[in-house]
């Protein structure tokens, strides 16, 4: 699954989801971008709806994602997740083609601990264990 973020108005074709976050919501597009786009996140639709790396074009359905719990609060990790998520948008502005891999670690780790997920589920998720 890969989200991207658009900051304006647009319209998509059926092949892809447009996301709004409600009224009660407590956290950012950004930060909803940057849990959406983990290691976890992957990791549990793989597990969830069994699929392969070898799947080509895997189906995943709108009420499969919006039925995914994510935390709805304001705090420090949600916070430090879209400061990460604005450093990296600002790179790829400059070039698209610029290495972001070290800021994309650090989100993972913070979701890992937006989830509270321990040090032997964290190995999991990454194929460790």
């Amino acid at each position: 699954m890969i989200a991207h973020y658009i900051p304006y108005t647009s319209y998509c074709n059926t092949l892809l989801f447009v996301l709004k976050l409600q009224d009660v919501a407590q956290i950012s597009y950004k930060v909803l971008l940057g849990i959406i786009n983990s290691n976890f996140i992957g990791w549990y639709f793989k597990k969830k709806f069994q699929i392969k790396d070898s799947d080509t074009f895997p189906q995943i359905m709108i009420r499969d994602i919006l039925s995914f719990a994510v935390p709805n609060e304001n705090n420090h990790l949600t916070q430090r997740i879209e400061n990460t998520i604005d450093a990296i948008l600002s790179t790829k502005e400059l070039n698209k083609d610029s290495e972001t891999s070290n800021l994309e670690k650090q989100i993972d780790q913070l979701v890992y601990q937006l989830y509270n997920l321990n040090e032997d589920e964290i190995k999991i998720v990454e194929g460790l264990l």
